[in-house]
């Protein structure tokens, strides 16, 4: 795990220097980022092995893996829907409709 790269993204600079201080000291490289937009264009340069920022975003996970265990390991990861690869783009859709109805209702 040491030497693997993580991608803080913090637009609080004294909490995004308290992790990246962190982590290096547990032998980890960092890229900091102030906010979604810096972060995209420092994704253009290095891909990360883990991003950590602080927001609460749905997602989706594409996925090769099928197995009942699989589905339940990539929920218990934060994904709000898995489907698995080869997928149907409706199906994908009805995902996307529930979650961004879902967003209007609890913002």
């Amino acid at each position: 795990m040491k030497n693997n790269t993580v991608m803080i993204v913090e637009d609080q600079a004294e909490a995004r220097k308290l992790l990246a201080g962190y982590l290096k000291r547990k032998k980890f490289r960092i890229i900091e980022a102030e906010n979604g937009k810096d972060a995209l264009k420092k994704l253009k340069e290095k891909r990360p092995d883990l991003i950590v920022l602080d927001a609460n975003i749905p997602t989706i996970m594409l996925t090769i893996r099928k197995e009942p265990n699989d589905l339940d390991h990539g929920l218990s990861l934060g994904a709000d829907f898995y489907l698995p690869k080869p997928f149907s783009l409706d199906n994908l859709m009805r995902f996307i409709e529930l979650i961004i109805r879902d967003k209007k209702v609890k913002f």
